[in-house]
C-alpha cells in the first residue's frame, strides 16, 4: 500500500493509513473489525479498539465497526463531521469539527458522561473506564473511573500539548515540554525516568492501547509546537537510551502477543527473558503473575505479585492484586486480609480492594461485616457527592441473593441499572431473581438486555437457553428457534458441551472421561455377535448431543410437553441420565433379590426412556426392553430411527410413547427402571399406585426419588450410580409377597416411617433345608417360628387359646439426624391396629437393647400413638411425621 502515515494497533488487529489516506486493517476478524467499509474513501482520523475500528472519511463522517455489545458502534444520528476519534474498552469519544466532544457506549463510571463546561475541545483519549480531553486553550479534562487517580489532572499545571490514556493510568506532555504521569502505577507505569529528555526537532509518539502500540511522529519547533491530536500517547524522547529496556519491552510485546495467541507458555518464557534484562520491572513481574495463575501455578504467581509489591510498596493496586491472588491460591484468610488492608490504608475507596474484603468477608460467612463494608463505602461516595460505582452494588446484590434476600438483591440490581443501564451482569442478576420468582415476562425484558451488554456471560449461565424457552412458552417459536440455535452456536465456539444446554454438567472433564469409561465398558459387554451393533446404535444415541438439528427441536417440544411449571429442561436428560456401568451394578444388584430376572430374557421397563439408551443397556445384559417416553417426535422417533438403522428389532427393543402411569404389558416385568429425577409429586403417586397393582411378586422396581406410598414394596437394596448431573443413590425394591391362609384375607406388610424393611419373602421350610419362594396365587401358610408356636399355621394359631394374658406398655422414641428410622414392618390388615412383623435396624431395636424389660416384639400391637388409637393409617401416618413419639404397645 505504499508509505505508512498513521497506524494503529487494536486488541487483536491492526489499522494502518497510507500518505494516499487508504485505511487497512489486517489481523483477527472475528468481529469484523477489520472489514473496512467500501465507500469510507481517504480517511482522516482512526482508531483501533479491542475489536472494534472507527475512522472518519474525507468528508468527516464517522464510521464504526465490529463487535458492538456495549453500543460503542452506534454513532449518534446527529453527530456530524469529527476531526479525532478514540476507543476504549467499552465505550467511544470523539469530537466533532465543531469542537464538541461525544461519547457513547458503556457507560458504567460515567466515562460517557461528557462534562457540561469543556468549551471548544481539538482532542480526545480514552482508557478502560475513563475519557480525557484536550480543550483548544490546552486545559486537560479527564472523567470516569478515577478508582486509581487516573482523573486527577496535576493542579500546578494549566497547558498541554498532548495525552494519552493507558488502562487506568492517564500520561500528558505540558507545554514545556514536561511529561507527567498520573494513575494507577503498580507497574511503575507513572514513574516517569528523570533523565528523559524531549527534543524539539522530533518527538516520538507511541500510542499505548490494551494489546499493542502504535506509533506516529509529530515534527515542529520547541516555541512553536502544536498540540498532536493523537490517542492513547506515551512520548518518549529521541534521547532516550534504548539499550536493556528498550529490549526488555521488546520481550514484554512478545510475550503479550504470545498470551493473546493462546501460547502461555511461550509466553512464560518471553517475560522470563525480559526480567533478565531488567529485574526490576514491576509490569514484567506483574504479567509474569497473571500468566502463571492462568496456567494454575498459583504458588508462583504468589511470588510474582509479592515481588511487584516489593518494587512499589505504595501501590494500592499492586497489594490489591496480591490479596486476590492470594485467595485463590488459599493462603491464610488472614494473610489476604492483610494485603486488603494495606491497600486500603494506601487508598481508602480503593474499589478492588473493599470488593475482595467483602467477598473474603461472605467467604467466612461474616456477612454482617461484608453488608457493613459495603454501605459504608457506598455512604461514603454519597456523602462526598460523587456516583458510587456500580459494582458496589453489584457485590451488595451477590450477597444478598447468597443470604436468599431476593428482594433486597433486586434492589441493588435496580441501583447498579439506575447508575448505568449498560451493566450486563446487573441485568443478568436481575433476571435471574425475575425467572426465580415466575415473572417470566420481565425476566425476557432483563435477559435481553444481558445479552446485548454481556454475551459472553449470559452464554455461561444459559440465558440464550432460557430466553429461548420463554419465547417457545409464549408460542414465539421462529425467534425461540433463532435464539437456541445461537446457544448451541456458542457453546461449540466457546469449546463446550452442547449437551450441557439441557443437562447439568458439574464437571465437563470428567463427564467426558465417564463417556470414555462407559463406551469401554459397554463395548466389553457386547462381545456377543448379536450384540455387535449395540455399541454403535449408543454412539448414534450420543451424537445427537450436539446435534443442532435434534437439540432445538427437543428443547421446543418440552416447552410444549413439560410448559414451565418444573425444571426439567434444565435438571434432566433425554440420554445419558445414567451411564451403562451404574445400570449394570443396580440389575446385578436387583439379580440378588429377585429369581424372576434369572428367567430368559427377562422383560425390563424403562420409564422416561428418552432416547432408549437403557433398553439398549439392558439388551446387553441379555433382557428384553419397553421404552417408555412422552416426548414423540424428538426422543421416541428418534430412538425407533436408531433401532431400525441398525437392525436391532430381534432384540426385543420396544420404544413408545405415553405417559408411564398408562404402560400395559408391566404383569410380565421382572424389572422396572425410574428416571424419576425430576417427576412431580403427583405424577410419582400416580406411578407407585400403578406399580403396585400391576406388577408380579419378585417384580424389582429401580429409582432415584423416595417413595411416598411403601405398600406392597421393600427396599432391599441402595446403590450409588454415576448420572450426568453427578453421583446419586438408586433405591432398588422388591414388590413383596402377599400371604394368605384358610380364613384369612390378604396380608400385605407396610414399612412403617423409613425405608427399612429386610426385604426377606416368605418361605417354606422344606425336607431338603431349600428355602422356596412364597407367591401370592400359592396360598401357603406362612410358618411362625417363636418359643411358643414352633410350626403352626396362621389357621391354627388364631384358634389356639391365649396362654397369656393382655399387657400394655409405653416407649418412647426420639428421631435425631444420625437416626431417624423406627425400623419395624407392619401389617396393617385390620385396619385398627399396627401388628409389628420383624424389628431391624432402627430405633426401636435401640429401644430394645436399652429396655430390655420392654421390647418390642413380633406379634405386639401398637395400639396408641401420640394419643392417636383405633386407625391404623393415621397412627402410621403420626409415626412418618413427628419426631418425638410416645407409642402404646400391646402383647398377649
Amino acid at each position: 500500500m505504499g508509505p505508512v502515515a498513521a497506524v494503529s494497533a487494536g486488541g487483536y488487529h491492526t489499522c494502518v493509513v497510507g500518505t494516499n489516506g487508504q485505511l487497512v486493517c489486517f489481523g483477527e476478524n472475528h468481529d469484523g473489525e477489520c472489514e473496512v467499509p467500501t465507500d469510507l474513501g481517504p480517511v482522516h482520523a482512526m482508531s483501533a479498539g479491542m475489536c472494534r475500528t472507527c475512522a472518519t472519511g474525507a468528508d468527516g463522517r464517522l464510521f464504526c465497526f465490529g463487535e458492538t455489545p456495549r453500543g460503542q458502534c452506534h454513532v449518534p444520528s446527529d453527530l456530524g463531521p469529527i476531526r479525532d476519534v478514540s476507543m476504549g474498552g467499552g465505550h467511544t469519544c470523539a469530537v466533532t469539527a465543531g469542537g464538541r466532544l461525544v461519547c457513547f457506549g458503556l457507560n458504567n463510571y460515567g466515562q460517557c458522561a461528557t462534562p457540561r463546561d469543556l468549551g471548544m475541545t481539538v482532542a480526545t483519549s480514552v482508557g478502560k473506564y475513563h475519557s480525557c480531553v484536550l480543550s483548544a486553550d490546552g486545559r486537560l479534562v479527564c472523567f470516569g473511573d478515577n478508582f486509581e487517580g487516573q482523573c486527577n489532572v496535576p493542579s500546578d499545571l494549566y497547558s498541554f500539548l498532548a495525552m494519552s490514556t493507558g488502562l487506568r493510568h492517564t500520561c500528558a506532555v505540558a507545554m514545556d515540554g514536561q511529561l507527567v504521569c498520573f494513575g494507577e502505577n503498580y507497574q511503575g507505569q507513572c514513574n516517569v525516568p528523570s533523565d528523559l529528555g524531549v527534543r524539539a526537532e522530533l518527538l516520538l509518539v507511541l500510542l499505548s492501547t490494551q494489546r499493542g502500540l502504535k506509533t506516529r511522529a509529530c515534527v515542529g519547533a520547541a516555541a512553536g509546537m502544536k498540540p498532536c491530536l493523537l490517542r492513547s500517547v506515551l512520548l518518549i524522547g529521541l534521547a532516550a537510551q534504548a539499550g536493556a529496556g528498550s529490549r526488555s519491552l521488546e520481550h514484554l510485546q512478545q510475550a503479550q502477543e504470545l498470551s493473546a495467541a493462546g501460547q502461555q507458555h511461550a509466553a512464560v518464557a518471553s517475560v522470563r527473558q525480559a526480567l533478565r534484562l531488567e529485574p526490576s520491572s514491576g509490569e514484567a513481574h506483574h504479567l509474569l503473575g497473571q500468566l502463571l495463575a492462568s496456567l494454575g501455578d498459583l504458588a508462583a504467581a504468589r511470588q510474582s505479585f509479592a515481588e511487584v509489591t516489593r518494587l512499589n510498596p505504595t501501590s494500592a493496586g499492586a497489594w490489591a492484586n496480591l490479596g486476590y491472588i492470594q485467595s485463590l491460591d488459599g493462603r491464610r484468610p488472614s494473610d489476604v486480609e492483610k494485603s486488603y488492608q494495606t491497600a486500603l490504608r494506601l487508598e481508602p475507596e480503593h474499589l478492588n480492594s473493599i470488593k475482595g474484603l467483602a467477598e473474603l468477608k461472605q467467604a467466612q460467612s461474616d456477612y454482617a461485616g461484608a453488608e457493613k463494608l459495603l454501605l459504608e463505602a457506598l455512604r461514603k461516595a454519597k456523602a462526598a457527592k460523587a456516583a458510587p460505582a456500580p459494582s458496589l452494588y453489584l457485590s451488595l446484590a451477590s450477597l444478598y441473593e447468597d443470604l436468599g434476600k431476593d428482594e433486597k438483591a433486586a434492589k441493588a440490581y435496580k441501583a447498579a441499572l439506575k447508575l448505568d443501564a449498560s451493566i450486563g451482569l446487573a441485568h443478568l442478576g436481575l433476571g435471574r431473581l425475575q425467572h426465580k420468582h415466575g415473572k417470566l415476562r420481565a425476566s425476557e425484558k432483563s435477559y435481553r438486555k444481558a445479552i446485548e451488554f454481556v454475551p459472553e456471560e449470559c452464554e455461561r449461565f444459559d440465558i440464550y437457553k432460557w430466553l429461548g424457552i420463554f419465547l417457545a412458552a409464549r408460542g414465539a417459536n421462529e425467534e425461540a428457534t433463532k435464539v437456541l440455535t445461537r446457544a448451541v452456536q456458542l457453546r461449540r465456539e466457546a469449546g463446550r458441551l452442547t449437551s450441557s444446554l439441557i443437562m447439568n454438567l458439574p464437571d465437563e472433564a470428567l463427564y467426558l472421561e465417564t463417556r470414555r469409561k462407559e463406551a469401554a465398558s459397554f463395548a466389553d459387554a457386547c462381545r456377543v455377535p448379536a450384540l455387535r451393533k449395540l455399541p454403535l446404535a449408543l454412539a448414534a444415541v450420543r451424537s445427537l448431543e450436539s446435534d443442532e438439528a435434534w437439540l432445538v427441536p427437543f428443547l421446543l417440544e418440552s416447552v410444549a410437553v413439560f410448559g414451565l411449571s418444573q425444571n426439567r429442561l434444565g435438571t434432566a436428560s433425554s440420554f445419558g441420565s445414567v451411564w451403562f456401568i451404574g445400570f449394570r451394578r443396580v440389575m446385578e444388584t436387583a439379580h440378588a433379590h429377585s429369581s424372576r430376572l434369572a428367567s430368559e430374557r427377562p422383560v425390563t421397563f424403562v420409564m422416561g426412556s428418552g432416547l432408549g439408551e437403557q433398553c439398549f443397556f439392558a439388551a446387553a445384559l441379555g433382557m428384553s426392553c419397553v421404552g417408555y417416553d412422552v416426548l414423540c417426535n424428538s426422543t421416541v422417533s428418534q430412538a425407533r430411527r436408531i433401532v431400525s438403522e441398525h437392525q436391532l428389532e430381534q432384540l426385543s427393543i420396544r420404544h413408545l410413547c405415553g405417559s408411564a402411569v398408562e404402560s400395559e404389558g408391566l404383569e410380565e416385568a421382572a424389572a422396572v427402571f425410574l428416571n424419576d429425577y425430576s417427576f412431580e409429586q403427583p405424577l410419582h403417586e400416580q406411578l407407585e399406585l400403578h406399580l403396585a397393582r400391576n406388577l408380579r411378586p419378585g417384580a424389582i422396581v429401580a429409582s432415584f426419588s423416595p417413595w411416598n406410598h411403601e405398600t406392597g414394596f421393600a427396599v432391599v437394596a441402595t446403590v450409588e450410580v454415576e448420572t450426568s448431573w453427578g453421583d446419586v443413590p438408586v433405591e432398588i425394591r422388591l414388590k413383596k409377597e402377599i400371604c394368605r391362609g384358610p380364613g384369612l384375607s390378604h396380608k400385605v406388610s407396610r414399612t412403617m416411617g423409613s425405608k427399612c424393611c429386610s426385604g426377606e419373602e416368605a418361605t417354606d421350610s422344606g425336607q431338603d433345608g431349600r428355602n422356596e419362594r412364597v407367591h401370592a396365587a400359592s396360598y401357603r401358610e406362612e410358618v411362625i417360628k417363636d418359643e411358643n408356636a414352633q410350626g403352626i399355621s396362621i389357621s391354627a394359631l388364631s384358634k389356639r387359646p391365649s396362654v397369656k394374658e393382655s399387657r400394655e406398655f409405653t416407649i418412647k422414641l426420639k428421631k435425631t439426624l444420625e437416626q431417624s428410622r423406627l425400623g419395624i414392618d407392619v401389617d396393617l390388615t385390620d385396619g385398627v391396629g399396627v401388628v409389628v412383623e420383624q424389628v431391624n435396624q432402627g430405633l426401636v431395636k435401640d429401644w430394645n437393647q436399652a429396655h430390655p424389660d420392654m421390647a418390642v416384639q413380633r406379634g405386639d400391637r401398637l395400639i396408641k400413638v401420640n394419643g392417636v388409637a383405633s386407625n391404623a393409617g393415621e397412627m402410621t401416618e403420626v409415626c412418618k411425621t413427628h419426631d418425638e413419639l410416645e407409642i402404646t404397645v400391646s402383647r398377649k
